[in-house]
């Protein structure tokens, strides 16, 4: 690279919950790819990052928001930088995409952490090194053959926690939450709350709609209350759907489900298996009086 006064676009992935957490994944990362600019003379113009993100596809907001930026800015920049080739995409197909909307561009990909896989500045774009375009490729099936690896691994991990009767992953069901060691399942007292009402409700015979509507009232649950909540249900906007999917989930009667097998797990059911099944056994309409 010898011209002078070139624009860089940077960008940064990580897949895993720890990584996001810690932020050191994204940090050792920006890190390379500030020195490699440094030593390159190179400008950051803008950076984009996806968390938790799956390099399997490009259908992640980080790397659209890049495209985009690439697109409307092209004649500015000079190159889009990662700090290896798999932060971009893990995959032949979606990498392949992204390098020809980048080809398109006129925009040149670069890899702080492996100088080895790019272009020189003077190599034709219409007829890159085959040896490194070689190289690039190899990396390429490599990537993906480890993310499959990982994906069997952790396949087998959810399965094995799961056989243990603890939750396998994902967000908890409203009236649950993670202990502090994000292992153990426990009850959301102001949540379980409002589960055992809307159950109860349903059993006195009103309809979905109705409860949702009464949940949505003020005067059911106060601000206090949803400060209580988890974070990510405290603005929860309950609906006839929601209220469905709460009532037809036995995961409050302790039950857990994996790969569509029901198994006892270690977390305590909000709602006993009688009142469970009872509800269940009422026909899901939705029309009738709102009495809150």
């Amino acid at each position: 690279m010898k011209k002078s006064n070139q624009t860089a676009v940077a960008y940064t992935r990580v897949s895993t919950n720890t990584q996001i957490k810690t932020g050191n994944g994204i940090k050792i990362q920006m890190d390379n790819i500030r020195k490699y600019c440094k030593a390159q003379s190179l400008t950051i113009a803008a950076s984009f990052t996806d968390r938790g993100e799956s390099g399997a596809t490009l259908v992640r907001p980080g790397i659209q928001d890049l495209m985009d930026y690439c697109k409307a800015n092209a004649k500015r920049i000079d190159y889009v930088i990662a700090d290896t080739s798999d932060r971009f995409a893990r995959g032949s197909f979606p990498t392949v995409i992204f390098e020809e909307k980048m080809r398109e561009l006129n925009i040149r990909i670069v890899c702080a952490s492996q100088p080895f896989l790019n272009d020189d500045e003077e190599a034709d774009s219409d007829n890159p090194d085959p040896s490194k375009a070689l190289m690039r490729n190899v990396i390429r099936a490599f990537a993906e053959y480890e993310r499959e690896v990982i994906k069997q691994r952790l396949a087998a991990g959810l399965r094995k926690k799961a056989e243990g009767g603890d939750r396998p992953t994902g967000k908890q069901a409203f009236g649950y939450q993670y202990a502090t060691d994000e292992r153990i399942t426990v009850i959301n007292e102001t949540e379980a709350r409002i589960v055992r009402l809307v159950f109860a409700w349903r059993l006195d015979g009103m309809s979905l709609q109705a409860i949702a509507s009464c949940l949505n009232a003020d005067s059911v649950i106060s601000n206090e209350q949803r400060m209580a909540f988890s974070p990510h249900n405290q603005n929860r906007t309950w609906t006839y759907r929601t209220i469905s999917v709460m009532l037809k989930n036995d995961y409050y009667t302790g039950v857990i489900t994996c790969k569509g097998k029901k198994m006892q797990g270690n977390h305590e059911p909000i709602i006993d298996r009688d009142t469970w099944e009872r509800v269940n056994a009422i026909d899901l309409g939705w029309r009738g009086a709102v009495t809150c």
